[in-house]
């Protein structure tokens, strides 16, 4: 059976979502964009401020808040309503904040399909807004 490489949240991340939201991606594990930590600049998601180079693992920002929102909805929302997400943004979590871990691309696929369903329901219900 293929394994598909993922990170697990094991400690609340850094940065300037307000903390008890931070604190929800604990436990929540996301599949890595690359397999090993990458380093790369950081920028405030809020600010836009500098943060300086951080090595960590990167994960595609908008399956994260999806799997978010399966335990969540309160903490994806503040995601969601942060900015306008596109399909290549990424997030990252340092190195110290999460672990690699292998999960079985059946579950993965079923974790994936479980998320597209309320992406697509938020992204209607938003632009019935507009």
């Amino acid at each position: 059976m293929p394994y598909v490489s993922c990170v697990r949240v094991t400690c609340v991340p850094s940065g300037e979502a307000p903390e008890e939201d931070r604190r929800e991606w604990v436990g929540i594990v996301i599949p890595l964009l690359y397999e090993e930590p990458v380093e790369a600049a950081s920028l405030g998601l809020m600010t836009g401020k500098s943060e300086g180079t951080r090595t960590g693992w990167v994960v595609p920002a908008l399956l994260a808040f999806c799997l978010l929102m399966r335990k969540s909805p309160r903490a994806a929302g503040w995601w969601f309503d942060l900015k306008r997400w596109e399909s290549d943004d990424a997030l990252m979590f340092g190195v110290g904040e999460g672990e690699h871990v292998e999960v079985e691309e059946d579950e993965v696929r079923n974790w994936m399909m479980d998320a597209v369903i309320p992406l697509a329901i938020r992204t209607s219900y938003r632009e019935d807004l507009a």
